[in-house]
């Protein structure tokens, strides 16, 4: 078996600018644009690289993107960014005539406002605003400054804050209620009963921790933190079963003592505007997170109260609610600033019930750790951890419906279903037209903030979780975010190619294809969308003829089916060669999850896209495979965001005719 070994060398700015060139020039094309106004935007983008180089397409062209947005969403002016140049109507010199066809006299956007010039504009304007870089010590430090002064913002978990008014008061007390319903009364919950936070089946996710281990030393508990204790005891939690603890007392016995812990953030890219922080959480603290985490998904997930409007795994509630609400006027998407950073353990505190309050309190880490100095936070838990996620949906969620609802009989007694629906996907909030002015005043009053120029209450642009809608279209921007010659980035390049073509952009495409076949070679098609290292085609027939013609194939016996050879994407794994309770903690959890992953699971297509994150089917925004879930090998761990290149057989789409096959000796065979 061959692999391509991972190379680090990244895509050149004057390749990146070569791409951004070619879509711009199909584009044109595909617009009936006049080609003297194209051959100018074309110059005046050379000069413009030529002096700034690779900031002009992250930097400047995404300033002016973000201006543009900002304009949809709000139904205001094009304020455009210093630095580009204007006409005398104030309209950006650069794509002059599509400008023209959005914005009258006024500076606003006229009457008719056309989807596919504002998906053009989009895509030009934000094509590399997510391609990633290596971090600057200098963002790091800067981020993890913004981190800290934004804490110092948050009320005393004790004290609170100071002079609420009387209705952002009832507003707490409502949605106290509100998410008391949800916990509490058993014959409203899926199961029939309330919801317990000690039954839970801990895990650990695939982040890293803040001790620092390898992934196979995880499971190997480093310190004793008494609050974590207090309330998942280490010998019922932290082991599999009685005689593990037993004979892993010594070692247990010999563990280090701390209050509690603290975690360590770790800055992540994000987009041209710089990175983000990522917490890090002690390995214990990630075990008994992640039970709970998940718990309380399933459990809201499936409630009557909260099913369908406050979701964890599946994004497309809220896309197709901003797809229908751009065309319709009848929902606002909102978005919130500094979401997780801003949710406060004193407001937590109000509004979840003392029994879950006292886990989802022993289960958080109290502060962070920068450089040998450790800060204790006043926010409730940072993106990283495992509960901030559920908790902060919940928080939102309930201070909106309460907010809006506030006057509704059923509020405080009796059964209630809230007239004015609202729906939640982490920081992308779904709510009725207008609700912005009665929820902006509440929610700073708590220290929540709204992210105003991201927040859609104009007539015909809606934003939400990754689908940007305009006028019942879909005009989200396929942004280029992986780039280079390692396999994660040639998978990636693979799937923006694919996605180019599949919005009927073959010419820019062909170059993204060009780009990864230097590296591997021809590439088969297939019309299957999602697979890796594949061309996209529409007709299975050309993908089936190409293959026929051009790789070495076999039939196999076994499976009934043509196969050909092709480049596999794979997780890298290694091997550790013990099997001990650790290991058979890792592999089996629990017994539902052992008959849950068996066979089934390990059987999954290479190019099944993430369960996790589905992204919505209209959405364009980048490649979405990943490696399948697959069971665990005792021994045996996989980086899951380290990918190898392999030559495998590969079968066609089903079985196919085998008119013109003809074998060869070994089972080989050539195709035509």
């Amino acid at each position: 078996m061959k692999h391509v070994c991972g190379a680090s060398k990244s895509l050149t700015s004057g390749f990146m600018y070569d791409v951004f060139r070619t879509l711009l020039a199909e584009l044109s094309r595909l617009d009936n644009r006049a080609p003297l106004d194209v051959e100018r935007d074309l110059a005046y983008a050379e000069r413009r690289f030529a002096n700034e180089g690779i900031d002009f397409l992250t930097s400047r062209l995404s300033e002016l993107g973000r201006a543009f947005k900002s304009s949809l969403a709000t139904d205001g002016p094009l304020v455009v960014p210093l630095g580009w140049k204007t006409r005398a109507d104030g309209l950006p010199v650069f794509m002059g005539d599509l400008w023209s066809k959005l914005y009258g006299a006024d500076g606003l956007l006229c009457s008719d406002p056309s989807p596919a010039v504002v998906r053009t504009l989009r895509q030009v304007l934000d094509l590399a605003y997510k391609l990633e870089f290596e971090i600057s010590p200098a963002a790091e430090a800067n981020k993890l400054q913004e981190f800290l002064l934004v804490d110092q913002e948050l009320p005393d978990p004790d004290d609170g804050p100071k002079g609420l008014s009387r209705n952002t008061c009832l507003v707490v007390e409502a949605a106290r209620v509100l998410i008391s319903r949800l916990f509490e009364n058993g014959w409203l919950s899926p199961t029939g009963a309330a919801f317990d936070p000690s039954d839970i089946t801990p895990r650990h996710g695939p982040g890293a921790v803040a001790d620092k281990v390898k992934i196979h030393e995880k499971f190997k508990w480093k310190t004793l933190y008494e609050r974590l204790d207090n309330e998942y005891p280490y010998e019922y939690y932290m082991f599999f079963n009685l005689s593990h603890f037993i004979e892993s007392y010594r070692a247990f016995d010999d563990l280090p003592v701390q209050r509690a812990g603290f975690a360590r953030p770790q800055a992540v890219p994000k987009d041209a505007r710089g990175p983000r922080l990522i917490s890090c959480e002690p390995l214990e603290y990630q075990w008994i997170q992640q039970g709970l985490g998940r718990a309380l998904t399933y459990f809201v997930e499936h409630h009557p109260l909260t099913k369908g409007y406050v979701n964890f795994t599946d994004q497309t509630i809220n896309g197709d609610l901003a797809l229908y609400a751009s065309l319709t006027q009848e929902l606002d998407t909102l978005d919130m600033k500094d979401a997780s950073d801003r949710v406060s353990l004193w407001l937590v505190r109000q509004l979840f019930p003392k029994l879950l309050l006292a886990k989802l309190e022993a289960a958080r880490t109290i502060g962070v750790e920068i450089n040998g100095e450790r800060f204790v936070t006043r926010k409730f838990a940072p993106m990283g951890s495992a509960l901030c996620f559920p908790v902060e949906s919940l928080v939102f969620w309930a201070l909106a419906v309460a907010t809006l609802n506030l006057d509704h009989p059923g509020m405080f007694r009796g059964p209630f279903r809230p007239p004015d629906r609202v729906w939640v996907f982490g920081d992308d909030l779904v709510v009725p037209r207008g609700a912005l002015g009665l929820l902006k005043p509440v929610f700073e009053e708590l220290s929540l903030l709204f992210n105003e120029s991201k927040c859609c209450t104009g007539k015909y642009f809606r934003e939400s979780c990754g689908v940007d809608a305009f006028r019942g279209v879909v005009v989200t921007p396929i942004q280029l975010k992986h780039a280079g010659e390692s396999p994660n980035q040639l998978v990636a390049v693979c799937e923006y190619a694919s996605a180019f073509s599949r919005a009927g952009l073959p010419t820019t495409a062909e170059l993204l294809y060009s780009w990864v076949e230097r590296s591997l070679g021809r590439l088969p098609s297939s019309c299957e969308q999602g697979k890796p290292l594949h061309r996209y085609v529409e007709s299975g027939g050309e993908a089936q003829q190409e293959i026929f013609a051009v790789f070495k194939g076999r039939i196999n016996p076994h499976l009934n089916c043509v196969e050909y050879q092709c480049w596999v994407p794979e997780p890298e794994t290694y091997e550790t060669g013990t099997f001990d309770w650790e290991e058979f903690q890792r592999c089996f959890p629990d017994p539902e999850r052992g008959r849950r992953d068996s066979i089934y699971r390990r059987h999954t297509p290479l190019w099944t896209t993430t369960a996790t994150a589905p992204s919505h089917p209209h959405s364009e925004a980048g490649p979405k495979w990943a490696p399948p879930a697959t069971p665990p090998v005792p021994g045996e761990y996989t980086h899951h965001r380290r990918l190898k290149l392999s030559r495998r057989w590969v079968s066609t789409y089903d079985c196919l005719p085998w008119e013109g096959i003809q074998p060869s000796h070994g089972g080989d065979m050539q195709f035509g």
